[in-house]
Formats: structure tokens, C-alpha cells, sequence
């Protein structure tokens, strides 16, 4: 696959992303200020309890489905037959994993009391089976799933706006958050069933998967509870409001990644393939990966520091300045989630390597709960934000290291140390117009004159990235 369809693949891939940042952040802006810190905090504590039965719904099918379905792209019987196994697959452990969240939520005085709550989050997890989005992924079919995307986010948008009035509609902002995932689900089966890719359901030869995906279960497994059990412990060791605070302060940093690791997500199909067949591709797509990594995950974390107060009052209004300060702590997340996310599920994983990843992150996720038990019941949703970016920074250190014991990967230096003199440029900026505006002007100017100046400086410097998203852009306005 050639460059520019790389790149074309990760605009779509990123448009939407991008919906997927637009939409939480436009819901979260107006849904803050109607629910307020309590009501924000009891919603995300029902979504986190789900989570984690919806983790054992998807049994690691998404990147063992990606690999499958990229080695049999060229062969219609046999990806047939393996979507329709894997989709069985996911349809039983859905069902299987909503009942068990469901005795959990009556049998524990802890979530009974707000048991309508916890059920409307759970009918998730059923849909979390049913994801087959890892099939568009690996055909490389990203248009289909921006303008899927885009449909359900703007219909799930007006409905928060017509439905969600006062602070008691709790359910019915957790019902529509849940229909975001199934439509995008349901739209899924009704596209593979139209190309004829899905046709029936086959309960047969399926140990032969799940025997499969286990290693990639295990990681995923360990990855999400890493990311959940921050919020679970915080409900425990702290309050709802400090949930609420710590949940939109990662909330923003956790979305700008995933806009930003679905610009490197089409990688995988093409690294794994490479993997096999020439390594020196595999190396060259590795490297300009993470170039292009290194040209948005640097700024973008000096970028959201410096205006994390502004933006925290702007998104959600004064009763959430306290988010400023965490979300100043999360920025550190950038570069450290940013980085690791690439080499561990990229490389690792596309080179045969997920045991490797499985031990980085279950040794971070040990770190982090330490660092959580220690420091969330002095610091609260602070001391969660430290113990994320601790623990996170040593999983990036052996991700890195089992990368090179594989293969050494060829990093870009000189354009690495562009991309830091252009930061450096934009933070200067943002500082000095600091000193001369305030508020949301501040905040609007800084984002778009130091976007402007980042790119130009790119540019100027002759980085890499920086030139061949111009062309690309250039091509498509001629178009």
C-alpha cells in the first residue's frame, strides 16, 4: 500500500475519531452543566462498572479479528467464515457477560440502590460483543466507518438535546450514550449482511478462537482494567464529585489520543503483513509512524497544558474548575499513552509479540495500583491523574525495550528534533499571549494561531510530516 493511501485511510480513520472527540466533548459541555458534579459522577460510575463486564464480551476478538481478516483479505469463503464465527463468538459472550453484570447489580447493596442506572449501562455490554468494526479495519474499509460514525454521533447528539433537561434525567443520558454503541453495532451486522459477508451464525469451531485470542484477551483485559479501576477506586476511596472532576479530565486527554492513534490504526494490517514478507518495509512504515506520532503527540501535550484551566471552565462551566488542574497532570499522557500505544499493540503485536505487551502493561497496571491506593485517598482525582502518568511512562520504557529486543526499529531523529523546536515555538506563543488576553479568547487564539505556526514552522524546517500531509492536502482540494 502506498504512502498516500496510508494517509488517506488515516484522515478517514481520524475524521472519525474525530466525531468521536467532537461529540463526547459537545455532550459533556452541555450534560455538565444540567446533571452538575454529582450527577456526572453517579453516570460514569455505572458506565465504569459495565466496562468492565463489556471487556470480557469482546474477548480480545477486535485486533485478533484485524489480523485474521487482513492475512484472508483476497479470499471471500474463508473472511466469510471467519466473521461469521467471530460474530458468534462475540453474540454468546455478550449475552453471557450482560446476565453476570446483571446479578452482580442486585445482588450488591452498593449498586442496587441506582439499579435502573447500573441496568440501562449494562445493555452495553451485548452490543460490545456485537463489534465488528475490526472487519472494516482490516479491509481497510474507513469511509464506511466516518460516515457510519457521523450519522450515529449527530443522531445521538439531538437526542441528548431534546431528552436531557434537569439534573434527574440520569437514565435517560445513559440510555443514549448506550444507543451511540449499539447503532454503530447494529449498522455493522445490516453492512455485512447486505455484502454478503455475514450469512449465518456458526456455533461450530469456535474453542479453536477463543483458544486464539486468549493472548490478546489477556492484554486487553489487563489494558482496560488498567484504565477502569483509577474511576472504581476513586468511587471507593474518595467522592462522586472527585469521579466526575477526574473522569472529564481524562476523558479529554484519552479522546484527543484516540483521534490521534487512529492516524497510525491502519498500520497494523500492513505491519503485520510486512512482518512476514519484507522487513525493511516493515521498518519503513514503522519509522514514518512514528514520525508522525512524535509531529502531533509533542505539541499537543505542551498545547493542552498551558490551557487547561481555560478549557476546563470553558467545556463545563465553574463548577468544574477543579478539572484544570488534573487535566494539566494528564497532559503528561500525551507523549507517555501516545508512544506506547504504537510501539506495544503496533509493533508488538503485528511482529507476534503480544505476550511481550501483556507483561509491560500488566507490570504498569501493578504500578498504578499502588500509586492509586496511596495516592487518591490525600490527593483524590490528582492523585489518580500522578499514579496514570507514573505508571504509564514505565510501560512506554518496556514497550520500547521488548521493541528493540525484536526488531530496532529506525526512529527519525532529525525530524524528532524539528518537531521539539516547533513545540517550543508554540508554547512560546501561547505563554506570551497568556500575559495579554484571558478566558476563552485566550484559549481560541492559542489554539488556532499555535496550530498555524506549528505547521508553517514544520513546513519551513522541511519536516517530513509536515510535507506530505501538505501534498495530500493539496491533492484532495484539486480534486
Amino acid at each position: 500500500m502506498k504512502e498516500e493511501s496510508l494517509l488517506q485511510n488515516s484522515i478517514f480513520n481520524v475524521f472519525y475519531r474525530c466525531l468521536n472527540i467532537i461529540f463526547p466533548v459537545v455532550s459533556s459541555a452541555y450534560v455538565a452543566r444540567i446533571l452538575l458534579p454529582e450527577g456526572v459522577g453517579r453516570v460514569a460510575y455505572s458506565q465504569n462498572l459495565a466496562q468492565y463486564f463489556a471487556i470480557f464480551a469482546v474477548l480480545g476478538i477486535p485486533t485478533y479479528g484485524i489480523r485474521l481478516v487482513s492475512v484472508v483479505k483476497g479470499k471471500a469463503s474463508d473472511r466469510r467464515r471467519i466473521v461469521e464465527e467471530l460474530g458468534s463468538l462475540g453474540l454468546i459472550s455478550g449475552i453471557v457477560c450482560f446476565f453476570a453484570y446483571i446479578a452482580i447489580v442486585f445482588v450488591s447493596p452498593l449498586y442496587r440502590t441506582n439499579g435502573a442506572l447500573y441496568v440501562v449501562a449494562g445493555v452495553g455490554i451485548i452490543f460490545s460483543g456485537l463489534n465488528v468494526d475490526w472487519f472494516f479495519q482490516g479491509i481497510g474499509n474507513y469511509r464506511f466507518i466516518a460516515i457510519r460514525g457521523a450519522i450515529i454521533r449527530v443522531l445521538s447528539l439531538v437526542l441528548i438535546f431534546c431528552f436531557v433537561r434537569n439534573s434527574s434525567d440520569l437514565i435517560v443520558y445513559c440510555g443514549i450514550l448506550v444507543f451511540g454503541t449499539a447503532g454503530n453495532n447494529i449498522w455493522n451486522f445490516c453492512k455485512l449482511v447486505k455484502t454478503k459477508n455475514f450469512t449465518k451464525f456458526r456455533f461450530s469451531g469456535l474453542q479453536n478462537h477463543i483458544r486464539s485470542s486468549l493472548v490478546f484477551f489477556a492484554t486487553s483485559l489487563v489494558i482496560q482494567v488498567y484504565v477502569l479501576f483509577d474511576v472504581t477506586l476513586l468511587g471507593l476511596l474518595s467522592t462522586v464529585e472527585a469521579v466526575a472532576y477526574y473522569s472529564n479530565s481524562v476523558k479529554l486527554v484519552r479522546m484527543l489520543l484516540t483521534t490521534i492513534a487512529a492516524s497510525t490504526a491502519v498500520f497494523l494490517p500492513r505491519l503485520t503483513l510486512a512482518w512476514s514478507e519484507d522487513r525493511e518495509q516493515f521498518r519503513k512504515l514503522t519509522s514514518t509512524a512514528l514520525s508522525f506520532l512524535s509531529f502531533v503527540l509533542i505539541p499537543s501535550c505542551i498545547g493542552l497544558f498551558l490551557i487547561s484551566d481555560e478549557l476546563a471552565i470553558f467545556l463545563y462551566g465553574t463548577a468544574f474548575i477543579p478539572v484544570g488542574e488534573t487535566l494539566k497532570i494528564s497532559s503528561f499522557l500525551i507523549p507517555s499513552l501516545g508512544f506506547s500505544g504504537f510501539v506495544g499493540t503496533q509493533i508488538l503485536v503485528s511482529s507476534g509479540n503480544e505476550n511481550k505487551l501483556l507483561i509491560a502493561v500488566g507490570l504498569g497496571a501493578c504500578v498504578s495500583l499502588i500509586m492509586n491506593i496511596i495516592f487518591i485517598p490525600r490527593y483524590q482525582q490528582n492523585g489518580a491523574a500522578w499514579a496514570g502518568v507514573i505508571s504509564e511512562t514505565i510501560v512506554l520504557a518496556l514497550c520500547i525495550w521488548f521493541s528493540h529486543k525484536v526488531d530496532r526499529f529506525q526512529v527519525d531523529f532529525v525530524n524528532f528534533g524539528k518537531v521539539i523546536l516547533a513545540s517550543c515555538a508554540l508554547g512560546l506563543l501561547i505563554t506570551v499571549a497568556e500575559h495579554y488576553l484571558n478566558g476563552e479568547i485566550f484559549m481560541l487564539t492559542s489554539l488556532f494561531f499555535g496550530g498555524l505556526v506549528y505547521f508553517a514552522l514544520s513546513i519551513a524546517m522541511k519536516n517530513s510530516i509536515a510535507i506530505l500531509i501538505l501534498k495530500f492536502l493539496r491533492s484532495f482540494i484539486k480534486k
